[in-house]
């Protein structure tokens, strides 16, 4: 007699955690097995200490190691907002928070005293897209304070575009030293009037007087004398009262430095320039029989590819345009990794013209339109992938002959001379996507142990350093472009494992968690192309179709899900990398 075999089932009920945390929000509603009250400003939160200490890595230190709140059943958390909190316990048994304008700085002190992580992503979010001229100094203060220096940065720069406005503002009275002297600093600088930045550096100055006088000698190097009027600079300055005699001497030095009449180059007088310019810049890859140095740039509104970009020289007292030669590199590379910090651009390995890889790493300085070494990677790797994220540049995967392709993660902190290992990825990938969105880094797809091609993503929490596996997008496929605009990540043709190039586009929404197809593909099938973002726009260029290299060029925007042809590549490269920079316009 024939034994019959019944087939094991395994089941997931992706719908599960839904219906798990509606259960806890009823019991909740109901004060069922509640063991514990917070209490901020004199009112109480119930709740349950298991869902505590299972949202917030605080409560779990708080209950699990002993300490004496562990036995209590009335814990005070202080120095918090009641309604912040309240919203931030709803949070752990809803999973929904409404952030506004009114709670988002109490919210993020909560965030970051409890140590929460998916919703520090989202105080992220919330604070990069509120920033506006009435708020940038806020954002910077509360951005600096919790370490979001993703968002410290955008908010710099939109006080340094709009600094004139600012200048009016009562909240530029609020501006720590630290970040007006970034904006001074800057050559990226809106400000018309010198007489009227040297009136409000007084105004601030005066503001908290006790503690801003000592600041007076270092904000005066960033005036520049030879814009100042004088009749209303000096009265001005008299009126601080310092003690000593540094501003009658400050004076007297700049008068005869003017009688002098001629234009000394200082940081005194160095002009700043109002407007910027994107330029995308190509670098390096492979053109048929010959791997190339040379870097070409394209400007917004032009029909060529040139090897300069614009730039801006002090004449006197007038700032001059100037065109400058994009310095080639030292030596050809292809299948380079590249991320970004501000204005400085990161190459990581790759491969030369011998065939070999390298773990150089090089960067370019776009202010001094200069290649300056970096300390090289532990390992020579190409099919890398980089990004940038809080000033950290983090390199995952890539292919080495004598190790295969590889799982590890590096990471070089800002003002690091070294680079650190961190937790490796789940898989293996090579010519794979990397992109950070919101405090996350997020690794996709690429070509694994033995070729075969992935779909899968995995996300890394960059506070916990752990991969978790995310959601997998269709059509596994290696040599793809990748990048992220406004929340999204863009996974844009390649390679799938049979060798067939594809023109499929897919988007990943970072805040629902869920893929969908863009509603148009690229114009043709492409891989091995470079990609970056321009002006809320996708560009890419260059890489092959399976049979021949090609140096076209499009633009993708995603409202109007169209691809529109730009100025194609003065030579067809495959492997090569783009990078978007900002340069003065004058």
């Amino acid at each position: 007699m024939a034994v019959e075999i019944c087939e094991d089932l395994h089941y997931k009920d992706v719908f599960w955690p839904q219906h798990f945390v509606l259960g806890l929000s009823i019991l909740r509603d109901l004060n069922i097995f509640h063991d514990v009250q917070l209490i901020a400003e004199g009112k109480k939160i119930p709740a349950h200490r298991v869902i505590l200490a299972a949202s917030s890595v605080y409560f779990r230190g708080m209950f699990c190691t002993g300490l004496k709140e562990s036995s209590q059943n009335e814990i005070p958390i202080h120095d918090v907002d009641y309604e912040a909190l309240e919203a931030v316990v709803n949070f752990f048994y809803t999973a929904e928070i409404k952030l506004t304008e009114n709670n988002i700085y109490p919210v993020a002190h909560i965030v970051d005293l409890f140590g929460i992580t998916s919703l520090r992503s989202v105080c992220s979010i919330y604070l990069m897209n509120s920033i506006n001229i009435n708020n940038c100094v806020n954002v910077c203060i509360i951005a600096k304070m919790y370490n979001y220096l993703d968002v410290y940065n955008a908010a710099l720069y939109h006080a340094c575009k709009n600094f004139d406005r600012l200048l009016d503002n009562d909240d530029f009275m609020n501006m720590s030293y630290e970040t007006l002297i970034e904006c001074l600093s800057s050559h990226f600088l809106n400000l018309p009037d010198e007489n009227k930045l040297l009136l409000r550096l007084c105004g601030w100055v005066k503001q908290d007087y006790k503690n801003r006088i000592d600041n007076v000698q270092k904000l005066l190097d960033y005036v520049n004398i030879y814009l100042l009027d004088f009749s209303v600079a000096e009265p001005a300055l008299l009126s601080l009262n310092t003690s000593g005699n540094f501003l009658n001497k400050w004076l007297d030095k700049s008068y005869r430095t003017l009688l002098n009449k001629e234009v000394i180059i200082s940081s005194r007088n160095i002009l700043r320039h109002a407007n910027e310019l994107e330029v995308v810049i190509c670098i390096g890859g492979f053109s048929p029989d010959i791997q190339l140095r040379t870097i070409d740039a394209l400007k917004y509104n032009t029909d060529i590819w040139r090897c300069m970009i614009p730039s801006a020289i002090t004449q006197g007292t007038k700032l001059e345009p100037l065109h400058k030669v994009i310095p080639a590199l030292k030596y050809p590379r292809m299948y380079t990794a590249v991320a970004q910090r501000n204005n400085f651009v990161f190459i990581i390995g790759g491969r030369n013209n011998a065939n070999e890889q390298i773990n150089s790493v090089d960067i370019y300085d776009v202010s001094q339109n200069e290649w300056v070494e970096c300390v090289n990677l532990p390992e020579p790797i190409e099919g890398a992938a980089a990004a940038c994220i809080n000033g950290a540049i983090y390199v995952t995967g890539g292919f080495n002959n004598e190790s295969g392709v590889s799982r590890k993660t590096w990471v070089l902190e800002k003002n690091s001379k070294t680079w650190r290992e961190k937790s490796p990825m789940n898989e293996q990938r090579s010519y794979h996507g990397l992109v950070a969105v919101n405090e996350y880094l997020y690794a996709l797809g690429g070509a694994g142990k033995v070729g075969e091609c992935s779909s899968t993503m995995e996300r890394y929490n960059i506070k916990t350093e752990t991969w978790q596996i995310m959601s997998s997008f269709q059509k596994p496929r290696s040599h793809f472009g990748c990048v992220s605009l406004d929340n999204n990540i863009y996974v844009i043709g390649g390679c799938t494992q049979e060798k067939n190039v594809i023109r499929s586009v897919q988007m990943y929404n970072t805040l629902t968690g869920q893929w969908q197809s863009c509603g148009c593909q690229l114009p043709l099938s492409m891989q091995s192309f470079g990609a970056t973002v321009r002006k809320g726009k996708i560009f890419i260029a260059g890489g092959n179709d399976g049979s021949h290299v090609l140096n076209f060029a499009w633009e993708f925007n995603p409202n109007a899900h169209f691809w529109n042809p730009m100025p194609s590549l003065n030579k067809g490269r495959i492997g090569l990398i783009l990078a978007t920079i900002r340069v003065p316009q004058v």
